[in-house]
């Protein structure tokens, strides 16, 4: 048994090394399966396990990811408990674990050629008196970071609607012309028409 979990430790590091080694926006413009939380449990949010199963004494709990937050699927199949799937995934904080299949949502995308895809299209149009809107890390304006400042009339690629939700406020999620991804607020943006 000892040998086993030190075998499966190992092969999570090897994972993460890697993952470490190749970044997932390098700039040979690769595939990257990008996928986003999007539970539909009444708190909006999901947990990150050690071990394919939520049941105490089999996994460990890694952390809490709220609606919205990003993470890179390494296997779709990693691991069946009872009625849940689970996905092997890596956080966008570098952590490796399991998620339930049912708690995220697919956001495949070539991230340097995503700008020339078929993605909607969409113009900032804030309502706000400066007339422009921050794109943010994670759905948040609170716990995310702020990536930059977009003005009004500027467009983005939508990926995402109702992405991440804040208190009162709604983010989605987006790239921009410069090859950011990160979230807006909702009301910040519209269709091209």
């Amino acid at each position: 048994m000892k040998s086993m979990k030190r075998t499966v430790k190992s092969l999570v590091a090897l994972m993460l090394l890697i993952a470490m080694l190749v970044p997932a926006f390098s700039a040979s413009a690769c595939d990257v399966d990008l996928y986003v939380v999007q539970s539909m449990q009444p708190y909006g949010y999901t947990y990150l396990y050690s071990n394919p199963s939520d049941r105490d004494g089999i996994s460990r709990n890694l952390g809490r990811y709220d609606n919205g937050s990003c993470v890179y699927m390494l296997d779709h199949n990693g691991g069946k408990d009872g009625k849940f799937r689970y996905c092997l995934v890596m956080t966008e904080d570098g952590q490796v674990g399991f998620m339930h299949d049912y708690a995220l949502v697919s956001e495949s995308v070539a991230v340097l050629d995503y700008w020339c895809s078929d993605a909607p299209e969409y113009v900032v149009d804030s309502r706000d008196p400066y007339g422009y809107c921050y794109l943010y890390s994670k759905g948040s304006d609170i716990t995310g970071t702020n990536l930059g400042r977009y003005d009004n009339g500027e467009t983005v690629k939508l990926l995402c609607r109702n992405a991440a939700r804040e208190g009162r406020f709604v983010y989605s999620l987006v790239i921009t012309q410069d090859n950011l991804l990160g979230y807006v607020h909702d009301y910040a943006i519209r269709p091209i028409w």
